[in-house]
């Protein structure tokens, strides 16, 4: 018995897009894995074919789904061309990291953020041989003599560099519009914390609203912090069926805040 290529339509029977788990254990399934699977990039999180002893080929999902195949004559998911993924996180960090968290920020602040996107240019010859992870790092200090901090976590997966990790400390405005096209981007994304980012004043009417496609787009992220940024709306409840979030901080924000 073959994989069926029409479950590669499964998505749309779900509300948000999301499968999250997909087991095909021990089912005796033979042949190649269609390639029409494709489609679901970025919809499951898990997809279990151990044991399936003439089950061949690759997967064609990306590093946003793990996928094991003890027992069969596969690869686990296909291999995806180095350079294109890394190209892929520099080109949105590039188009979308200043708009995110220079929103009414200093013009120092803005300035320290243009000078990290170049640095992340070097993104697939950060990790150093041996190494399995390392991090873009830039701190402001300001005249008052308080510091603000930017870190971008990166780490090795099956020869790719990814980011994995934002932490940002205080000095930043968020533009939260810009939030999910920039995470659309980063497949393995774990972390995204924003403290004390209160520096847009004269936000537009979506700014600071919680995006309700973010769940959607970020199937590995563990860890939301967006606290102290002045945060409005309601929590959206598309996040109720977020299944890797693991801890959620949104502390310290406008009333107008619903949850």
């Amino acid at each position: 018995m073959q994989v069926p290529t029409s479950w590669s339509n499964i998505r749309k029977v779900y509300a948000d897009g999301l499968v999250y788990t997909v087991d095909l254990q021990e089912n005796r399934l033979s042949g190649a894995f269609p390639r029409k699977w494709a489609t679901l990039k970025g919809a499951i999180t898990t997809l279990a074919l151990d044991g399936n002893p003439g089950l061949t080929g690759c997967a064609p999902l990306d590093a946003s789904t793990s996928v094991t195949f003890a027992g069969t004559g596969m690869s686990g998911v296909c291999k995806a061309d180095t350079k294109d993924v890394e190209a892929r996180q520099v080109q949105a960090v590039q188009a979308r990291l200043v708009p995110l968290l220079g929103a009414g920020a200093t013009a120092s602040y803005n300035g320290m953020l243009t000078t990290l996107v170049e640095d992340i240019g070097g993104l697939g010859v950060l990790i150093k041989a041996g190494q399995t992870n390392s991090q873009f790092y830039a701190q402001l200090n300001s005249d008052d003599g308080s510091s603000f901090d930017i870190a971008i976590g990166v780490k090795l997966f099956e020869g790719a560099t990814y980011i994995t990790e934002f932490e940002v400390y205080g000095g930043a405005g968020l533009n939260l519009t810009h939030l999910v096209p920039l995470v659309s981007d980063l497949p393995r994304l774990e972390k995204f914390v924003c403290s004390g980012c209160s520096g847009n004043a004269n936000p537009g009417p979506q700014d600071l609203l919680l995006p309700s496609q973010l769940a959607q787009v970020s199937p590995l992220m563990k860890w939301l912090e967006l606290s102290g940024c002045g945060l409005q709306g309601p929590l959206p409840k598309s996040w109720g069926s977020w299944a890797s979030l693991e801890a959620l901080s949104l502390g310290t924000n406008d009333a107008a805040l619903t949850l």
